[in-house]
């Protein structure tokens, strides 16, 4: 397996793990949004599908920007309870996406 992808697996594992964990959604989200700042350049290359599905959630992460919190921290303090369950389901889709590429 590519060395980069299997980074990337582990760090989005864990963040799927940090989302079925206890706690509230935004919680959850918060957390896994710290864990998915690991997240290196380039480490979706030569898998498109998995590279667009990281830029989505990348981009949803990116709406707030806050030099000071962070864009990530600031974007899911800001969300609505349906915006951060799709995202949850975003970035629960790209594990799985993942594992069947592994």
């Amino acid at each position: 397996m590519n060395i980069r992808l299997h980074h990337a697996a582990q760090v989005v594992g864990e963040a799927t793990e940090a989302l079925v964990s206890n706690g509230t959604t935004r919680e959850r989200l918060l957390l896994a949004s710290k864990i998915l700042l690991g997240i290196q350049p380039r480490e979706f290359d030569g898998f498109p599908l998995l590279q667009s599905r990281w830029d989505e959630i990348d981009a949803r992460f990116s709406k707030v920007q806050d030099p000071k919190v962070g864009s990530y921290r600031r974007t899911v303090e800001k969300m609505s309870g349906p915006k951060m369950g799709e995202l949850c389901e975003l970035i629960l889709s790209l594990d799985r996406e993942i594992r069947t590429t592994e």
